[in-house]
């Protein structure tokens, strides 16, 4: 790292009077840049500008342990069909909210109804839109309470990342917040920093997925009561989550909000746009036998994404007409009875409890590699686990059709 960082005191033009810009730089030989600067006649706005080394900002980065959304916002990516979602863009709720600073939409529904699905509908258009010319987007998205993003002090970490790559010079507030990377800092401390970046920005979209599966979402909750509280006419907030009660009684007391449930002929049309894609790639069925899967599945869809996509998966193992009526006969009405008969029917279910096991309770995001090579030990025998080679997946993608419609693979894991 660089012996000093440069510090910027700018002083604007006085009321009444023209005259130019001055600037006076300061140099300091602590890493956090500090700078005293005696405002004598109060004219002068202290803006510190900071030049880190691509090695300096690693070093902060590395200590702010922010965790990395990406492979979530690709599986999302991935399940996206053209026109799902786009009449929650056309809605008023939505392009109020775009509009409309220091607002906040709270996009709610059952599980599995596709809020997901809205959620990055929601990310491609502002993302594609000309508002990111000079606003920024941040994205959070959260699939499971085990995700190192379901903590509240992770997504604030999360958010100043983002916010700081977003940034056109390394954030100040940033650089003071490590102060030497000696201690972690507080919830506080972290809040503060993001509404201090904010400030740098003209407007920001901070789009937030599955907030109901944070672990300490009352912290959350409070925390986007007081981002919107601020009222610096800067923040604009999509929110999306079960409709707890919770939830419910603290975003409602929000004042620019607008509610959209995910419930009605609206999602029905996202989920008819779905099946369709889906049934459009499958050549292993005839013309009658698609339209008959269309016809049974959209009759008991009732509302619900996850559903279809479970029973398509299943029936995807039909190769005959018959069997495939035999299982459209016996659909499980909702998704705890679809996951039971998933489950029934695999042949490895030894096998899957495992995988599921070591996902349910790792401390960190697992590799397939890995992940497949725990079936390796033996717990069968008399004494101790013993390792078995021949246990061994002989290829390791294999465990992904064991645990197919349990898990999703995150690109680059």
């Amino acid at each position: 790292m660089a012996s000093f960082n440069h510090v910027a005191a700018f002083a604007p033009l006085e009321k009444n009077l023209i005259r130019p810009v001055t600037t006076q730089v300061f140099r300091t030989t602590k890493t956090s840049g500090n700078a005293q600067v005696h405002n004598i006649h109060g004219d002068y706005n202290v803006n510190p500008i900071f030049q880190i080394t691509s090695d300096g900002a690693d070093k902060i980065f590395r200590w702010l342990a922010a965790p990395d959304s990406s492979g979530n916002y690709n599986a999302a990516r991935e399940k996206h069909h053209e026109r799902t979602g786009a009449w929650f863009i056309e809605s008023k709720e939505f392009n109020h909210w775009k509009e409309i600073p220091d607002s906040a939409i709270w996009v709610h529904g059952i599980p599995g109804c596709g809020k997901t699905v809205i959620w990055y509908a929601s990310d491609l258009h502002l993302e594609s839109s000309h508002l990111l010319t000079v606003h920024r987007l941040v994205r959070l998205l959260s699939r499971n309470a085990q995700t190192e993003l379901s903590t509240h002090t992770n997504m604030l970490r999360s958010i100043i990342r983002q916010l700081s790559h977003q940034s056109p010079n390394f954030p100040a507030p940033l650089v003071a917040l490590y102060d030497g990377g000696h201690q972690q800092p507080s919830i506080v401390a972290l809040e503060d920093t993001i509404q201090q970046i904010l400030q740098n920005f003209e407007r920001t979209y901070l789009i937030l997925d599955a907030v109901d599966e944070c672990t300490d979402r009352e912290k959350a909750l409070i925390w986007i009561k007081k981002l919107m509280r601020w009222q610096d006419r800067k923040i604009h907030i999509m929110l999306s989550s079960r409709p707890d009660t919770d939830i419910e009684q603290s975003l409602l007391a929000l004042e620019n909000l607008f509610p959209v449930s995910l419930a009605g002929n609206a999602v029905d049309k996202d989920i008819e746009s779905y099946l369709d894609a889906m049934l459009a790639t499958s050549s292993r069925w005839d013309v009658p036998t698609r339209l008959r899967v269309r016809d049974v599945l959209l009759g008991g869809a009732g509302g619900m994404f996850r559903w279809v996509a479970l029973q398509i998966l299943e029936l995807a193992k039909c190769y005959t007409r018959r069997s495939v009526e035999a299982q459209l006969q016996s659909l499980p009405r909702d998704l705890e009875g679809i996951y039971d008969r998933i489950l029934s029917r695999r042949t490895n279910r030894d096998d899957l409890k495992r995988f599921l096991l070591w996902l349910a309770f790792s401390n960190r995001p697992l590799g397939l590699a890995e992940l497949s090579d725990v079936v390796t030990v033996d717990f069968a025998l008399d004494g101790l686990p013993t390792y078995r080679e021949d246990l061994r997946y002989f290829d390791c993608t294999n465990m992904l059709t064991t645990c197919s419609g349990f898990v999703t693979r995150f690109e680059g894991i």
